[in-house]
């Protein structure tokens, strides 16, 4: 989706490169490190990496835009991530 314009590593690999990123934080959702060193997490994590998708981009703005749509995101980011093991 992003081809490669954003790099994807373990947890693991990242915190050795990304101090501000914790270990905790990092088992409860995926983060996302911007090329500015900000940090997002769980759902806007996702969206916000698909900024750099030339398809999907769009979507990051519907999830700041609507508050709806980004309290459903982050439920449904949450179910996911307690049920994915």
């Amino acid at each position: 989706m992003t081809e490669n314009r954003v790099l994807y590593k373990p947890y693991q690999e990242g915190l050795e490169e990304f101090p501000e990123l914790s270990r905790e934080d990092c088992i409860k959702a995926v983060q996302f490190v911007d090329v500015d060193g900000k940090v997002y997490s769980a759902a806007e994590a996702v969206f916000k990496s698909l900024t750099y998708s030339k398809r999907w981009g769009w979507l990051y703005g519907y999830y700041i835009k609507s508050r709806f749509f980004a309290g459903f995101s982050e439920s449904l980011y949450r179910w996911v991530a307690r049920n994915r093991r």
